[in-house]
């Protein structure tokens, strides 16, 4: 773990450097997984000077509160300094009273489920 110390003047500009450099290949040598946390993209210009020495890019988003045009604005950010975008994780997703994928009971009664995994499923009777 690297931690920040106090903020310095000039974070974006750190980010960039060649001593950022030097340290995450010190870093690629001894980890097999590096993981850097960077303030929000849109807000400042860190994860963008940072991105494109690192390995991929994952972006949380929140549903219901992260706009589509901030995440359309920080994707085309990303794509200028030539970062790859891995994928989007879902932060504070309620899935409480609501159903989420495909559950098991939606699938006891039909035939295709039983012929895909090659068995009979008894339904709550025992049946």
């Amino acid at each position: 773990m690297v931690t920040t110390g106090s903020l310095p003047p000039n974070p974006a500009e750190l980010m960039g450097s060649q001593k950022m450099q030097s340290i995450l290949t010190s870093m690629r040598q001894s980890a097999d997984v590096i993981l850097s946390d960077t303030p929000p993209t849109l807000a400042v210009t860190d994860a963008a000077a940072l991105a494109p020495s690192l390995d991929g890019v994952l972006l949380v988003v929140r549903p219901g509160k992260t706009r589509a045009s901030a995440l359309r604005q920080t994707l085309e950010q990303l794509r200028q300094v030539n970062a790859r975008v891995l994928g989007i994780v879902l932060n504070d997703v309620v899935t409480r009273g609501k159903a989420y994928g495909y559950h098991y009971k939606y699938y006891r009664n039909y035939a295709a489920y039983q012929s895909y995994y090659g068995t009979k499923v008894k339904n709550k009777k025992g049946k």
